[in-house]
C-alpha cells in the first residue's frame, strides 16, 4: 500500500524540473526545436503560443516524477545504484518497448 505521506517531495519536484529543463532545452531553437519543426512539417507560427503545451508538459513531468518515486518507495530503493537500475527497467523495459512497437506499426 502508498503511504503517500512518506514520498519525497523534494525528489518529485526535482524531478519535474529536471525533466520540464530537458525537454525545453531539447525542443529550444538553440538545440533541435528547429530541426523537430522541419521534420514534422510545421513553423512555430503555426504551432502559436507554447504556454499551454509548456504546462502540460511540465504537468506530465510531475505525474512521471510522482509515478517513479512511488516505484521506488515500494520497492524499497535508496540508493543511487538503485534508482539507475528502477530507471534503466522502466526506460529500457517499458518505454523503450512502447516505442519500438510505434515505430514497427508506425514504419518508422
Amino acid at each position: 500500500m502508498i503511504e503517500w505521506a512518506r514520498l519525497d517531495l523534494g525528489a518529485i519536484a526535482l524531478g519535474a524540473v529536471v525533466g520540464g529543463g530537458l525537454g525545453a532545452a531539447w525542443y529550444s531553437p538553440a538545440l533541435f526545436g528547429n530541426a523537430w519543426l522541419r521534420e514534422i512539417g510545421r513553423s512555430a507560427d503555426e504551432l502559436g503560443p507554447s504556454g499551454v503545451a509548456m504546462g502540460g508538459s511540465l504537468a506530465s513531468c510531475v505525474v512521471a516524477a510522482t509515478a517513479v518515486e512511488v516505484l521506488t518507495t515500494l520497492a524499497g530503493v535508496a540508493t543511487l545504484v538503485g534508482g539507475v537500475g528502477i530507471g534503466l527497467l522502466l526506460g529500457l523495459g517499458i518505454v523503450a518497448m512502447a516505442m519500438l512497437s510505434d515505430a514497427l506499426f508506425s514504419g518508422w
